[in-house]
């Protein structure tokens, strides 16, 4: 009996949920077999005693607007965060991200901007005439955010993590691969372009999500049979090859649906607002640093030894590990600058446990080899549907190309007057770089498929 390319795939994914479980790779990594790098659920609010950290953050875009951060802040005390979760940590990281961001980079916002697009009596109240950019910020947000950061092993800046940990589904809405399904918790500006710019990539997470486990798996479970010669293995590649290339198929309908989503950056974020008031916010502190004091002592005498300078970059979409997960699968090889890029981001904006991920799916793909490598394979050998695989690998290559193209074509109109991304990279050089790249990739070991 011959088995339906569902069965083939439905016997797939119970081996993969069945080596996840063994693995206890959700807890190990941080990685769900729905979600992928997306958690299940955000901790919308910290406990009692955080409160003042989460009152603040309720009322922060009108303290922006009106420069009182300042104050509010100052009257702060430093409260420790030894008593959190794993899951509270990040939600941690996303208040003391916001506020720091807000206190480094606030007076250099036009907020002005924002009168010409919105009717609040927020967006027309006064700002207060102290409120100036700071070289430093004070240890009440500075001290917790060094001891968050560390344990969550990221940067004390806002990094891609705002995607993932910032979400929550809308009143009776059941799935998260959809944009108007979701809504942020919290808000630095309080308008509908900051929410959206998280959310839309919030939403291809999840539609990416059911198969980061696959593809993490893909190389020792499918391509490790397709690579290696084993004259008494025929039956076992035969399979392996149908098993590929439903992943692939599986892969290139999420891509898609990704692009449709990556579509509506145009039509949800607004290009004004996000260049003049949001973009500045989200600003890291490369290269001059911004001093995260971690005494409470006055700011006048502070020397290094009294606190941490950052100079972290400051939060990309190339931040995001399942594109580079992805990469790694195609085997899109990519030139030096964005080589360098990815690698940045594996080994210093990644949470600890998705870099740990990321470093154990790259060592997999190294040994039994990568999709395309697979694909070539199978043609060598003969094996039969090896022709379909190769044009499956072509038609995945070319989605995730078009999906680059979209990015770009965003990323090019949003921030035409700078030559820098919010992550303070040359974002339009690299974006082409990555779509030379994936265009490279097609023809999948010979076969059909061309460039564009």
């Amino acid at each position: 009996m011959v088995a339906t390319s569902k069965e083939r795939s439905h016997g797939y994914r119970q081996r993969v949920v069945e080596a996840w479980e063994e693995e206890k790779a959700a807890r190990k990594f941080d990685v769900s077999l729905e979600g992928g790098f997306l958690p299940d659920h955000c901790v919308q609010r910290l406990p009692l005693a955080y409160e003042p950290w989460e009152r603040i953050l309720d009322d922060l875009p009108h303290l922006n607007r009106t420069g009182q951060l300042f104050r509010s802040i100052e009257r702060l005390r430093c409260i420790d965060v030894d008593d959190l979760e794993e899951a509270q940590l990040k939600r941690a990281y996303i208040v003391l991200c916001m506020l720091l961001h807000s206190y480094v980079n606030g007076p250099t916002v036009s907020w002005e901007r924002l009168r010409e697009h919105e009717s609040e009596e927020s967006s027309h109240a006064a700002q207060d005439a102290n409120y100036v950019r700071h070289p430093s910020v004070p240890a009440q947000i500075s001290t917790p955010l060094v001891d968050v950061s560390t344990k969550l092993g990221l940067p004390p800046v806002l990094t891609a993590a705002i995607d993932l940990w910032n979400w929550k589904l809308k009143r009776n809405e059941q799935g998260r691969s959809s944009v108007e399904a979701l809504e942020t918790i919290s808000s630095m500006t309080g308008t509908s372009t900051e929410s959206f710019f998280h959310l839309i990539p919030c939403a291809i997470q999840a539609r990416l999500g059911p198969l980061v486990a696959a593809m993490f798996y893909a190389p020792c479970f499918i391509l490790s049979h397709i690579s290696k010669d084993d004259k008494g293995g025929e039956e076992a590649a035969g399979v392996a090859v149908r098993e590929a290339g439903q992943l692939l198929e599986d892969l290139r309908d999420a891509l898609q649906d990704c692009k449709s989503m990556m579509k509506q950056l145009s039509e949800l974020v607004h290009a004004d607002v996000f260049f003049h008031v949001y973009r500045p916010l989200l600003t890291g502190f490369w290269p001059d640093g911004v001093l995260l004091k971690t005494s409470e002592e006055g700011e006048e005498g502070t020397g290094d030894d009294e606190g941490v300078w950052s100079r972290a970059k400051g939060p990309s979409a190339g931040q995001s590990a399942v594109f580079i997960m992805i990469d790694l699968f195609l085997g899109v090889r990519h030139e030096v600058l964005m080589s360098d890029f990815q690698r940045e981001v594996v080994e210093e904006y990644l949470p600890r446990k998705h870099r740990e991920f990321m470093k154990k799916f790259e060592e997999e793909v190294k040994v039994h080899g990568g999709i395309r490598q697979a694909a070539e394979r199978a043609k060598t050998r003969l094996l039969p549907h090896a022709q379909d695989l190769s044009d499956r690998y072509n038609d995945c290559v070319r989605s995730l190309q078009a999906f680059r193209r979209v990015h770009l074509s965003f990323a090019s109109s949003y921030l035409q007057a700078t030559a820098t991304g919010t992550g303070a990279t040359e974002f339009q050089v690299l974006l082409r770089e990555a779509i030379v790249a994936t265009s490279t990739e097609q023809g999948g070991g010979g076969g059909g498929g061309g460039g564009g």
